[in-house]
């Protein structure tokens, strides 16, 4: 008798990005590249991405992220074939994305927005992070809002994009505590750090067949980059909370202290 053979095939990815990468998607490409369960077959840079548009905050807010890294130089050294346009749905970037035979589409950030054509690409779609609740808070920048309107938690989600603008499905969601020390900058590394393995995650789960993203019944409003009367009284209140929570420390200490006579 024959023992039977399992003929194992990993899921075919292809990646959306911008010309420039920061550590945390990096680290959540590794992951993706040293598991047999997934080949990435390209990456998709859209090099009209610096041309949206930027203010002064938002590349403020940006300057957080820290260094970051050519999206050309990373994929070449791994060896991944690589795509680089400005009109990356167009006719003839579609043929050229699907002759690679794509099963998922992984969008880490460049793209304003993705047209019908590259959303049903694929049999599992594209799927992206979103750094918020998407019952909550959709829209712009990671991690202000939540620490503007005074919550004690963020939410990191992988979803899946669908045609309506900010409402995707979730596919994984992770929560992010926020404590009295966090800022903008250290909230948003948290969270980035918290969605370095969720990716991976998320492939695994979509891969199942069974495995429906959950529907969302009512989204949040839709945030966009802060005024700067905003953002000034947000690093006021920060600060002044940082102040009332370390006198309150001294306090306690204080009433600790044995008293010697």
């Amino acid at each position: 008798m024959k023992a039977s053979i399992n003929y194992y095939v990993a899921m075919n990815i292809g990646i959306l990005l911008d010309k420039t990468l920061d550590q945390y998607q990096i680290n959540a490409i590794e992951m993706i590249l040293q598991n047999p369960a997934f080949n990435i077959k390209l990456a998709v840079i859209n090099d009209n991405s610096g041309k949206i548009g930027r203010d002064f905050l938002r590349k403020k807010l940006n300057k957080d992220i820290g260094q970051t890294y050519s999206s050309n130089e990373f994929f070449r050294e791994v060896d991944i074939d690589i795509l680089t346009t400005s009109k990356p749905g167009s006719p003839k970037n579609i043929s050229i994305i699907r002759s690679y035979s794509p099963d998922v589409l992984i969008l880490l950030d460049g793209f304003k927005s993705i047209n019908k054509t590259l959303l049903d690409l694929t049999s599992f779609g594209v799927i992206s992070y979103h750094f918020g609740d998407l019952r909550k808070y959709r829209g712009e920048p990671p991690a202000f809002w939540e620490l503007y309107n005074g919550k004690s938690e963020m939410v990191v989600t992988v979803q899946k994009l669908t045609e309506r603008c900010s409402c995707g499905l979730p596919v994984l969601e992770k929560k992010v505590e926020i404590t009295y020390y966090d800022d903008v900058k250290s909230l948003r590394e948290k969270a980035f750090r918290a969605s370095e393995e969720m990716m991976l995650k998320a492939l695994y789960k979509i891969q199942d067949k069974t495995f429906k993203p959950e529907t969302i019944k009512l989204y949040g409003r839709i945030y966009n980059i802060p005024s700067l009367k905003e953002y000034s009284s947000l690093l006021y209140r920060l600060a002044s909370k940082k102040i009332q929570h370390k006198a309150q420390e001294v306090i306690k200490s204080k009433t600790k202290e044995p008293n010697y006579i």
